[in-house]
């Protein structure tokens, strides 16, 4: 790992970590999803430090809790692109945000305007009005779509935390036109919600409360610390905000360029036990 010559970050690293949060994919795992042995040792290798350790995913909990009960995890977990928090122990929510019904009949309504097939995500349900192909790319997080009809999405009893437009590698491009598309429409219609890709192909919204900075900041109440004394560590563009918001943000070798941008430290990639180099070179120089 090394770091950058970056004296314009906003939240300066304190010299110690005290808790580090990863993302999940691209990050923790390798690109065929599956865990390598160096992503347990870096988890591992923390317990043994006493420092505690938490994901940080754009995946629901319901679909990362086997890996966390496995790594015997008691940090509070995020979820949801921030939208979620679980405490491991009592598996009781510290927080759960969810667009509001306007919210949900808006993107409701652009995505049929669109003819965009959107997925929706309410706790451990993942529910679209139509199955899909790309319903494969969820299905490898262990997330399975189940079908309902279009009213059971805009009724007021139904609550969602998060909302995906998916694509097939070769519909990137329209699809990303279809996203700015949103962002541009949903400020003129003072839609506030917040949008970004966890990768190419996937484009997320979440409520305006949900970011994966903020719940950070209700970890480090959790475990007693500052933001400053936070080392995260991610890939895609949804974990840019993260790194930069962080004392030590480290960006993993494979990660999209403005997430390199947004951290203060580059590591290995995740075929080459990215996660472990960062978390050795924290151990080994303890006060850095």
């Amino acid at each position: 790992m090394y770091f950058k010559q970056d004296t314009n970050r906003k939240v300066k690293f304190s010299g110690k970590v005290k808790l580090v949060v990863s993302d999940i994919d691209g990050t923790f795992l390798e690109p065929d999803k599956s865990v390598p042995q160096s992503s347990i040792q870096a988890v591992k290798l923390l317990k043994q430090h006493n420092i505690p350790f938490a994901f940080a995913t754009g995946r629901m909990y319901a679909a990362i809790q086997g890996w966390v009960e496995q790594l015997e995890l008691d940090t509070p977990q995020i979820a949801g692109n921030g939208a979620q928090i679980v405490d491991p122990i009592t598996n009781q929510e510290l927080c759960h945000y969810y667009f509001s019904h306007k919210e949900t009949v808006w993107i409701v309504q652009f995505a049929k305007a669109n003819n965009i097939v959107p997925v929706f995500f309410s706790s451990s349900d993942v529910t679209s009005t139509k199955l899909a192909e790309t319903d494969m790319f969820l299905a490898r997080n262990n997330e399975f779509v189940q079908e309902r009809p279009e009213d059971f999405f805009v009724d007021p009893k139904n609550q969602f935390d998060k909302i995906l437009f998916l694509s097939m590698e070769g519909d990137i491009p329209k699809l990303q036109q279809q996203a700015q598309a949103l962002i541009e429409l949903a400020k003129v219609e003072n839609i506030n919600i917040q949008t970004v890709f966890s990768e190419p192909n996937i484009f997320n919204l979440v409520p305006s409360q949900a970011t994966k900075s903020s719940a950070i900041k209700t970890l480090c109440k959790h475990v007693n610390c500052t933001i400053h004394d936070v080392m995260a560590i991610g890939d895609g563009e949804n974990d840019a905000d993260m790194l930069a918001s962080v004392g030590l943000g480290v960006a993993m070798g494979n990660a999209e360029q403005i997430t390199k941008d947004a951290a203060l430290a580059i590591t290995l990639d995740n075929l080459n036990g990215g996660l472990l180099n960062a978390i050795q070179h924290i151990i080994m120089n303890a006060e850095l």
